[in-house]
């Protein structure tokens, strides 16, 4: 994933998708490499999208038992009006002020 990579967010957008019934077709070329994929897709049916699931929530069904993880995710998804705040602590761990004036 990329949330080592990702700035402090308010939120987080998350999408949940199920199936019922279908199943993952993948295709490959031997002759181009172990890791050479030609094609994936979804065959089927039952497959339902919910985009009003909360990401924190989702993220913490499959991972709570992690609470480093966790900790860490939450310093990154900071909720409404905290952005000020864990964009400076997170500059302070980097030895860097909001601020400040800096050295020619």
């Amino acid at each position: 994933g990329c949330m080592d990579r990702m700035p402090v967010v308010t939120a987080a957008d998350c999408v949940k998708v199920t199936d019922a019934g279908g199943k993952v077709v993948v295709s490959h070329e031997p002759s181009q490499g172990k890791a050479y994929i030609n094609a994936a897709y979804i065959e089927g049916s039952g497959i339902t999208i919910d985009n009003s699931c909360n990401f924190l929530s989702e993220f913490e069904a499959l991972n709570g038992d992690d609470a480093h993880l966790m900790h860490f995710v939450n310093s990154r998804v900071v909720g409404d009006g905290k952005c000020s705040e864990a964009t400076a602590n997170f500059l302070d761990t980097k030895g860097l002020k909001i601020g400040t004036t800096a050295i020619a």
